[in-house]
């Protein structure tokens, strides 16, 4: 999937002022750039008088970044980030002997506010909690359906599932630094629903679990 022009412009100012941030705020934080996987699916409310699915598998997609955090104290402080993830979800149905499958796929950039809290941070090594919201922008999506294993063209003009173009959520995770490098484990618990339109109860909200690696540019 492509970064729609404006998207690409906003991922690429994001590299560049961190990249910029004066040696002297870093020195009282962090600079960051990571890499990694992102797994999601959706927990997904069918509309009133609709069949419960009967899977609902999560995808894995990429995830890419840059993260800025400033310490106030030792313990406390706070990081702000800007991530490219791809997400989405495979839900299963059964009717009778028939089953019919949808293919989820939305795109987002993200924006996370984490409170980070030092619970080890030496010269070598760090331990770091953090949670906070995250604020999701959609890039793009897309929606297959397949009946039997078989994929069904959508109909002309029928775009499937369509999905707002703003998410929010909430996020708990943690990092381990060592020297330069990190590793960065999250669970995002989605709080709006995706689903644009949605009518008689029918609802989708995100649920992804993220594991990256990355790099400190400046601090550590």
């Amino acid at each position: 999937m492509k970064l729609r022009p404006s998207l690409s412009l906003l991922v690429s100012a994001t590299f560049v002022a961190a990249l910029l941030v004066p040696t002297e705020a870093a020195a009282q934080g962090a600079v960051g750039a990571k890499v990694g996987l992102n797994v999601s699916k959706v927990s997904f409310t069918p509309a009133t008088g609709e069949d419960d699915p009967t899977g609902i598998d999560s995808v894995s997609g990429f995830l890419a970044g840059v993260t800025f955090r400033r310490d106030f104290t030792p313990i406390v402080g706070l990081q702000i980030e800007g991530v490219y993830a791809q997400s989405g979800s495979d839900l299963s149905f059964a009717f009778g002997g028939d089953t019919f499958r949808a293919d989820v796929r939305v795109d987002y950039f993200q924006v996370p506010f984490l409170v980070t809290f030092a619970a080890m941070h030496n010269d070598t090594s760090s331990l770091r909690l953090f949670v906070g919201p995250t604020f999701a922008f959609k890039v793009s999506d897309s929606f297959k359906q397949f009946f039997n294993g078989t994929e069904v063209p959508l109909e002309p003009g029928d775009e499937g599932a369509e999905f707002n173009s703003f998410d929010t959520g909430i996020t708990v995770g943690g990092l381990v630094g060592v020297k330069k490098f990190f590793v960065d484990l999250r669970y995002t618990w989605g709080l709006t629903n995706i689903i644009k339109d949605a009518e008689n109860g029918e609802s989708a909200k995100n649920r992804e679990f993220a594991l990256a690696f990355g790099f400190y540019l400046k601090g550590k």
